[in-house]
């Protein structure tokens, strides 16, 4: 028998989980640099004959790792070209110390994403030598990736073409960063709730936009947020969102996440058909389901239907099947993600959720039936995470006390704290891409079959049509293909923000106007 929580259970008795009985080697990590044990986590056969070998997880730091192609040390897994090397045959660490070896792949300055000094840490490196010239850094505050500007005072964006990062290409120095940073903070220090709803009330051209384009409930919940779960949701998206000229502008904000041209969410959600106009574009209804599949595998419970079919959904704020559709997307979410949590914390936020006093904080969602058992137990685990990091709560989960958190949640609830859960990455979903590809074939080859039997003088000209419709269709395939991976992400941030207005006991604003789809 498996065991079973409130609201979740484990798929898998102990003697059956994947992974529990399978066999691990003690090597040194270059994730952690502790020598410590590796359990394998994935050796398919599409692994041997891609030559990525056999993925183990660190058992200390829960990183993927390999074997180094030249000692028996464990390195990071190769992706995107990285090295296969451990750092240490990189002569970039020593195992002798691992708080030095950590110090060396470690630099500070600017990060070009949240406009902090932060501690930067070596994520990809790509040459086989100790020059990290071009190799990717993680910010220890935002979790973006960047690359080190040769300045070394700040960092570049790292899918940025630039050689520079921008106060080295504008010639403005670090005081480009420290008004950003100035203005950024005053926006985050005079949030409220009260701020969020006169936001969600307020009349604008980006909101009659949302509305038209059937995403006006994510623009109420995206205007509604703290700025630095907004920014953050951008960030998701590969948005700078503290760059633009419209920060502090809720709506214009908004509107950036939701319809930049090449970066935003309806974009990165829309299918090949839809991103080219032969299809109506995607609306929050569709985004959702989409979601949904992407994130746990399964379908929705309620149907796909098209943009116009859902309209009138969409159009409304408070449309109960758009609720029903979130619950859903979360509730898959969480109980992926309390499965995966440590069993100290996982055991720390059950234990919590049981006393009353907290479960009844959550009495409005459940009244209103849904089965959300698992999305408390993950918020209050992400909430207990988030205390921890910021020094509010003790750093030792089993020294956490009731009233201590109590406190805790309670301000947590009433938005004086950014929500930075880092989210599970989608299912990649490219492989649309193939499937459009594929349709097109079979319709090219059954208009060729057709006109060799009724129009064989003009198949010459057929073939040539219909090739120069391939060649356009194949490039517009890679054009506009979907990412979907990403933007599962920033959807899951959005739909948690209704979660945490649900808490606060705050509705969406009645739908601006009726309309019914055409």
């Amino acid at each position: 028998m498996s065991r079973a929580q409130r609201g979740w259970h484990e798929g898998f008795c102990i003697d059956h989980t994947p992974l529990y009985n399978e066999p691990s080697v003690t090597a040194h990590c270059s994730w952690c640099f502790e020598e410590t044990s590796h359990t394998i986590q994935n050796d398919c056969l599409l692994n041997r004959m891609t030559f990525q070998g056999t993925v183990f997880a660190c058992d200390s730091c829960h990183r993927a790792t390999q074997h180094c192609k030249k000692c028996d040390a464990m390195c990071r897994i190769s992706e995107r070209g990285s090295t296969p090397l451990c750092f240490a045959c990189c002569d970039l660490v020593s195992w002798d110390d691992p708080q030095a070896a950590r110090d060396s792949v470690t630099i500070h300055g600017w990060c070009p994403w949240c406009v902090n000094q932060t501690e930067q840490t070596l994520k990809v490196h790509f040459k086989s030598t100790n020059n990290t010239s071009g190799d990717i850094f993680q910010c220890s505050q935002c979790s973006q990736e960047i690359k080190p500007c040769p300045c070394k005072r700040s960092s570049i964006i790292a899918s940025s073409k630039k050689s520079k990062c921008k106060p080295c290409q504008e010639s403005r120095g670090e005081r480009m960063w420290q008004d950003i940073q100035t203005k950024f903070t005053q926006l985050c220090n005079s949030y409220s709730l009260e701020l969020g709803k006169q936001e969600m009330q307020r009349k604008s051209k980006y909101q009659e936009k949302a509305l038209n384009a059937g995403l006006i409930r994510p623009f109420l919940l995206l205007v509604s947020m703290d700025p630095r779960m907004r920014s953050a949701t951008a960030f998701k998206l590969d948005i700078p969102l503290l760059h633009y000229e419209i920060l502090g502008n809720a709506h214009a904000e908004a509107d950036l996440i939701l319809f930049e041209p090449k970066k935003g969410l309806q974009r990165r959600t829309n299918s090949i058909f839809e991103s080219v106009g032969v299809s109506t574009k995607c609306n929050w209804y569709q985004i959702l389901r989409r979601a949904i599949h992407d994130l746990s595998d399964a379908e929705s419970s309620l149907k796909s239907k098209t943009a116009k079919e859902t309209f009138g959904e969409c159009a409304n704020p408070s449309s109960k099947v758009l609720h029903t559709l979130e619950m859903e997307l979360l509730d898959h979410m969480a109980k992926r993600h309390v499965q995966m949590l440590n069993p100290e914390l996982r055991q720390k936020a059950i234990e919590l959720y049981e006393k009353d006093e907290i479960y009844h904080m959550f009495d409005e969602l459940h009244e209103e039936g849904c089965q959300i058992h698992s999305i408390c137990i993950m918020f209050i685990a992400i909430a207990i995470s988030s205390g921890m990091q910021s020094g509010k709560l003790n750093m030792d989960i089993n020294q956490i006390h009731y009233n201590e958190f109590l406190e805790y949640l309670r301000s947590y609830l009433g938005g004086t704290n950014a929500v930075g859960d880092k989210v599970h990455s989608a299912q990649f979903a490219g492989t649309q891409v193939v499937f459009f590809i594929a349709r097109v074939i079979v319709v090219g080859s059954i208009v060729n079959l057709v006109g060799t039997v009724l129009f064989p003088p003009f198949l010459p000209f057929v073939s040539a049509g219909l090739f120069c419709v391939g060649v356009a269709l194949f490039v517009a395939a890679f054009i506009y293909r979907p990412s979907r991976e990403i933007s599962c992400q920033a959807t899951l941030l959005i739909v948690f923000q209704q979660f945490l207005l649900a808490t606060s006991k705050m509705d969406l604003p009645v739908s601006p106007r009726s309309r019914v789809a055409k």
